[in-house]
C-alpha cells in the first residue's frame, strides 16, 4: 500500500515527504490497507477524474475550474445516479443559462428521484406534464376574467 501510494503522489507531483505520510495516513483511516485496497481506490479515483472531464467538456467549462465540491457532485450523477452522457446533456440543455454544477445536479437528483433513466422519458414526462396543465380560460376559473364586470364606475364629481 506504501509503495503504491508513494508512486501514485510522486506521479502526481506530490514530492513532500509530510504530505504523503499525511496522505497514507488517511488512506489507511479510511480502510484502505492492502496494495490491492489502494489500486482498486486509485482506480475509483481515476474513474472519478474522467467523469469530471466528461461533465466540465459537456458544461462547457475547463476541467480544472471544479472543486473538490463539484467533482463530488459530479461523482454522484455516475455512481449512485448511474447517468451517462446523454442525461446530463439533456440536464445542460434544459438548464439553458443556469448551467451551473449545482443546478445541474439538483435537477438530475429530482429525476433520479422520480425515476427517469433516459432523455426520452424526461420528454415523455414534460409533454405529459404539460397537457395535464393547460386548461380552457374561463371567467369561473379565472380571478382577472370574473372581476372586470366588477369594477366600480364613479362619477365625475363623487366621492371615492
Amino acid at each position: 500500500m506504501i509503495l503504491t501510494g508513494i508512486a501514485h503522489f510522486v506521479a502526481r507531483g506530490k514530492r513532500n515527504v509530510k504530505y504523503i505520510a499525511r496522505a497514507l495516513l488517511s488512506w489507511r483511516e479510511s480502510g484502505i490497507r492492502t496494495g490491492a485496497d489502494a489500486e482498486r481506490y486509485l482506480a475509483i479515483l481515476a474513474q472519478r477524474e474522467l467523469f469530471a472531464q466528461e461533465a466540465a467538456k459537456l458544461l462547457g467549462i475547463p476541467a480544472d475550474s471544479l472543486t473538490a465540491g463539484e467533482c463530488t457532485m459530479v461523482a454522484r450523477w455516475y455512481e449512485e445516479y448511474g447517468y451517462d452522457a446523454q442525461m446530463i446533456s439533456a440536464a445542460v440543455q434544459r438548464a439553458g443559462d443556469k448551467n451551473n454544477v449545482r443546478y445541474i445536479s439538483a435537477m438530475l437528483k429530482k429525476w433520479h428521484s422520480k425515476g427517469y433513466r433516459t432523455p426520452r422519458e424526461i420528454e415523455d414526462q414534460g409533454a405529459a406534464n404539460v397537457q395535464a396543465k393547460s386548461r380552457e380560460v374561463t371567467p369561473e376559473n379565472d380571478f382577472m376574467l370574473r372581476r372586470i364586470g366588477q369594477v366600480p364606475q364613479f362619477r365625475k364629481g363623487e366621492d371615492r
